[in-house]
């Protein structure tokens, strides 16, 4: 007697029909690994594309240093820092010698080289000490964490005597350079308006009374 296998659809195929092919299981797995390391390429690439954007908005437009808003922020943390942990930083504020005379006598590219000058000094010798930032126009400041009043008092007459070591060079010749700077330690019942006034007075009342006289406050 002859017997008919019957098949349906809806079971599947028949079980002497093989449905596994090891060559397509392969193309499949091989084919989800580039997959998943493109996507990691790809999202590795955009967070280094996010972290570059956020050192942009932070970023002086014309100087290597930070810029006001990122100085701000960081001054808020540090007073925060303070008042909480009672951690020590200090904040040095920076004027910039006769720039407005260099700007008229000389051109603004020889102001231009001015500022330059400056914040490359106090970049390459604050280094990983802190931040170095400009305030606007001729004034830039400097947060030095882990450091009390007088340590800053003896940072800032190193920084004023490394930027007037070197003359400042622009393509029509070189001039001295200087800077007036006040330092004050960050208290913790300070708010960021009284710790910059504090620092600027600093800054002032030295240089009213003497080249390199750097009161602290």
């Amino acid at each position: 007697m002859r017997y008919m296998v019957l098949t349906d659809s809806r079971f599947g195929s028949r079980p002497d029909e093989a449905t596994d092919d090891p060559d397509t299981s392969l193309a499949s797995d091989v084919a989800l690994l580039i997959e998943n390391a493109t996507l990691r390429a790809e999202l590795s690439g955009l967070r280094a594309r996010v972290r570059e954007l956020e050192g942009l908005v932070d970023a002086d437009p014309a100087l290597p240093v930070a810029n006001r808003r990122a100085l701000l922020r960081e001054l808020e943390q540090e007073i925060l820092l303070a008042r909480r942990h009672g951690e020590q930083a200090a904040f040095i504020y920076v004027d910039v010698n006769r720039l407005k005379l260099v700007n008229d006598q000389l051109g603004h590219a020889a102001g231009d080289a001015l500022l330059l000058h400056v914040a490359g000094v106090l970049k390459a010798n604050v280094g990983e000490r802190g931040l170095v930032a400009r305030l606007g126009g001729d004034e830039l400041a400097i947060i030095l964490r882990d450091s009390s009043a007088g340590q800053a008092v003896t940072t800032a007459y190193a920084l004023a005597a490394a930027v007037a070591s070197r003359p400042v060079q622009f393509s029509e010749g070189s001039f001295a350079a200087g800077i007036a700077v006040g330092a004050t330690g960050i208290r913790a019942e300070d708010n960021v308006a009284s710790l910059i006034a504090r620092a600027d007075a600093a800054m002032y009342a030295g240089k009213v009374r003497a080249p390199l006289a750097f009161p602290w406050g």
